[in-house]
């Protein structure tokens, strides 16, 4: 059996974050749950989540604040934004990576769909290190050699 990828989810809103946590439980998350950025802070000193999926309007510590401290662990884990806030909507996804967010979601949005951003951000994460673990540390993924077809009879 494989272990529960674990995520911190950080919103203020503890009706959305019971939902998630019943739903992401079942798909084999084990969801940390911050209802505001400060707890979320201190949560991270002894968490390693594989993803942080949070609202943008946070209660004590701002978003950006709080993206910006993830940004700046080693080996960071990827960050989902999920939000009502109306001016994600307009950011684009130049903007989103340079606030290191690697998905945005904007509410209301379908259980399925968060599970299907957070499934493409780990996944994608562990594609890299896979490829640099290839590369031999250079960075540089090996390129896998192709076999040659085989010759096709003639009749």
């Amino acid at each position: 059996m494989t272990e529960a990828r674990q995520l911190l989810l950080v919103d203020p809103d503890e009706r959305f974050a019971r939902l998630l946590q019943g739903y992401l439980g079942g798909e084999g998350w084990r969801v940390v749950w911050m209802d505001d950025g400060r707890a979320a802070l201190a949560a991270l000193a002894t968490l390693a989540p594989d993803a942080v999926l949070m609202e943008l309007n946070l209660p004590h510590v701002d978003a950006f604040e709080l993206v910006s401290a993830i940004g700046a662990r080693p080996n960071p884990p990827p960050v989902v934004v999920c939000s009502r806030a109306p001016r994600l909507r307009s950011w684009s996804k130049q903007t989103l990576a340079e606030l290191g967010i690697e998905h945005a979601l904007c509410r209301p949005v379908r259980l399925a769909t968060i599970l299907e951003a957070l499934d493409d951000v780990v996944g994608s994460r562990r594609s890299r290190e896979i490829a640099q673990r290839r590369g031999a540390g250079n960075g540089h993924a090996r390129p896998e050699r192709a076999s040659a077809p085989a010759p096709v009879p003639r009749t």
